[in-house]
């Protein structure tokens, strides 16, 4: 006789029989730090409300690009170069001291409002922690403090110490390589669904959080868990 058994959660669960991981690698913008007010700050300099969307989109373009193509730029410079780009789109002129100042807002994200209870809760679980972001380490270093996140990570990883951008296999191998473990012993938690593809074609398990504004693609392989807040997924590790 075969016995089914089913079982609910806050998360959305995809599987039931795979390992707790050892270790919860973070994506950084948008997944832990709130860019609401850089895109405040950017659609109102370039007077469209849709700006902010433009530049974003056009900055993981031509990071792609640059590592499709064999060529290594850091995410700070391919901003710098994308804003331009995007008010030229928009017909609006602006100066590279403005894009300067604008950007610069990025290391003064605040957390998300479930972000430092979450992170504070798989602290007093014991389970380690880790960034990994496209973003430059000294960027990711300045986020880290301001916000508060520095100090509950083992160790902040940048895409610029392997030379490609995420979703391309080397950082997530990179992660599992210098902290010895095994793909299927670790999980990355990303609200961006092109990070998770990434990371589920090297093996590491996968979690989306489902921050606003943030479609789903069709075409993704499942995701491990899905959940609404950190506090989800700090359920699944007590369950």
């Amino acid at each position: 006789m075969i016995l089914f058994v089913a079982f609910e959660l806050d998360a959305s669960i995809n599987s039931i029989y795979m390992n707790k991981p050892s270790l919860l690698v973070f994506d950084v913008n948008e997944t832990l730090l709130d860019m609401t007010q850089l895109k405040s700050a950017i659609n109102s300099r370039l007077f469209h409300s849709s700006a902010f969307d433009i530049w974003f989109a056009y900055l993981l373009q031509y990071a792609w690009v640059e590592s499709l193509t064999g060529k290594h730029r850091s995410f700070s410079e391919i901003a710098g170069a994308t804003l331009g780009m995007t008010a030229e789109k928009l017909d609006c002129k602006i100066t590279q001291s403005e894009i300067n100042v604008l950007l610069s807002k990025i290391k003064t994200l605040p957390p998300h409002k479930d972000v430092i209870g979450g992170l504070v809760s798989f602290q007093e679980l014991g389970i380690p922690m880790v960034a990994l972001t496209n973003g430059s380490l000294e960027t990711a270093n300045a986020q880290m403090e301001y916000s508060g996140i520095g100090k509950f990570m083992k160790r902040i990883f940048s895409i610029d110490e392997v030379g490609y951008f995420k979703p391309h296999p080397s950082p997530y191998q990179f992660v599992l390589n210098e902290l010895k473990l095994a793909s299927s012993d670790v999980m990355m938690i990303a609200c961006h669904p092109w990070d998770l593809l990434g990371a589920k074609r090297v093996g590491l398990q996968t979690c989306l959080i489902r921050r606003k504004g943030m479609p789903a693609y069709p075409f993704s392989e499942p995701v491990d868990l899905e959940i609404e807040s950190l506090k989800d997924l700090h359920k699944y590790f007590e369950s």
